[in-house]
């Protein structure tokens, strides 16, 4: 093991290693379950980086490991402020977007690197609450989530309504 990763703010200079990393990230769920898609869009990738860096109300990290061949990005991390909603979580809280390590870099603590640097950054802005959201078919996320102190909270179901028929008794405007 070499010396520890540096945690920065991402930088446009950083955008082919993010998407590749990105790339990764969708891949890895993908392979859990089929409905998180997969489908490996470069551009869109970029968009959504290049408006995380464009946001003032978002902060997108790097993790940066040193090589023998010089530096690379190892994981990046993703999060944005948003106001709360007043039966939920009032005031404002950040939501931990996404958090992405390269397969050859996990285990070795980036995660919790980049997680309490944008813990640090939320509540820098003014957060009290951090959310985060982890697929149920990942354990190694969950067990990650709950090491680095989150709790559950609430519990997000999805249904595929293409599949289904609904019925109502009345038109809806």
């Amino acid at each position: 093991a070499g010396p520890e990763p540096i945690v920065r703010a991402a930088t446009e200079a950083d955008l082919p290693q993010l998407v590749t990393l990105y790339a990764e990230l969708c891949a890895f769920h993908a392979d859990l379950d089929a409905r998180f898609g997969g489908e490996q869009e470069p551009a869109r990738f970029e968009a959504e980086l290049r408006a995380w860096l464009a946001n003032s109300r978002a902060c997108l990290l790097a993790a940066e490991a040193r090589t023998e061949a010089g530096t690379e990005l190892a994981g990046f991390g993703a999060g944005i402020l948003q106001e709360g909603l007043l039966a939920l979580a009032p005031g404002r809280s950040g939501r931990l977007a996404e958090l992405a390590v390269s397969a050859s870099y996990r285990r070795q603590g980036i995660g919790a690197l980049l997680t309490r640097a944008l813990i640090a950054w939320f509540r820098g802005q003014g957060a009290n609450r951090v959310f985060v959201g982890a697929a149920t078919c990942n354990p190694s996320a969950n067990a990650f989530w709950r090491k680095m102190g989150f709790a559950d909270f609430v519990t997000v179901r999805t249904l595929d309504i293409g599949s289904v028929e609904v019925e109502t008794d009345r038109e809806i405007i």
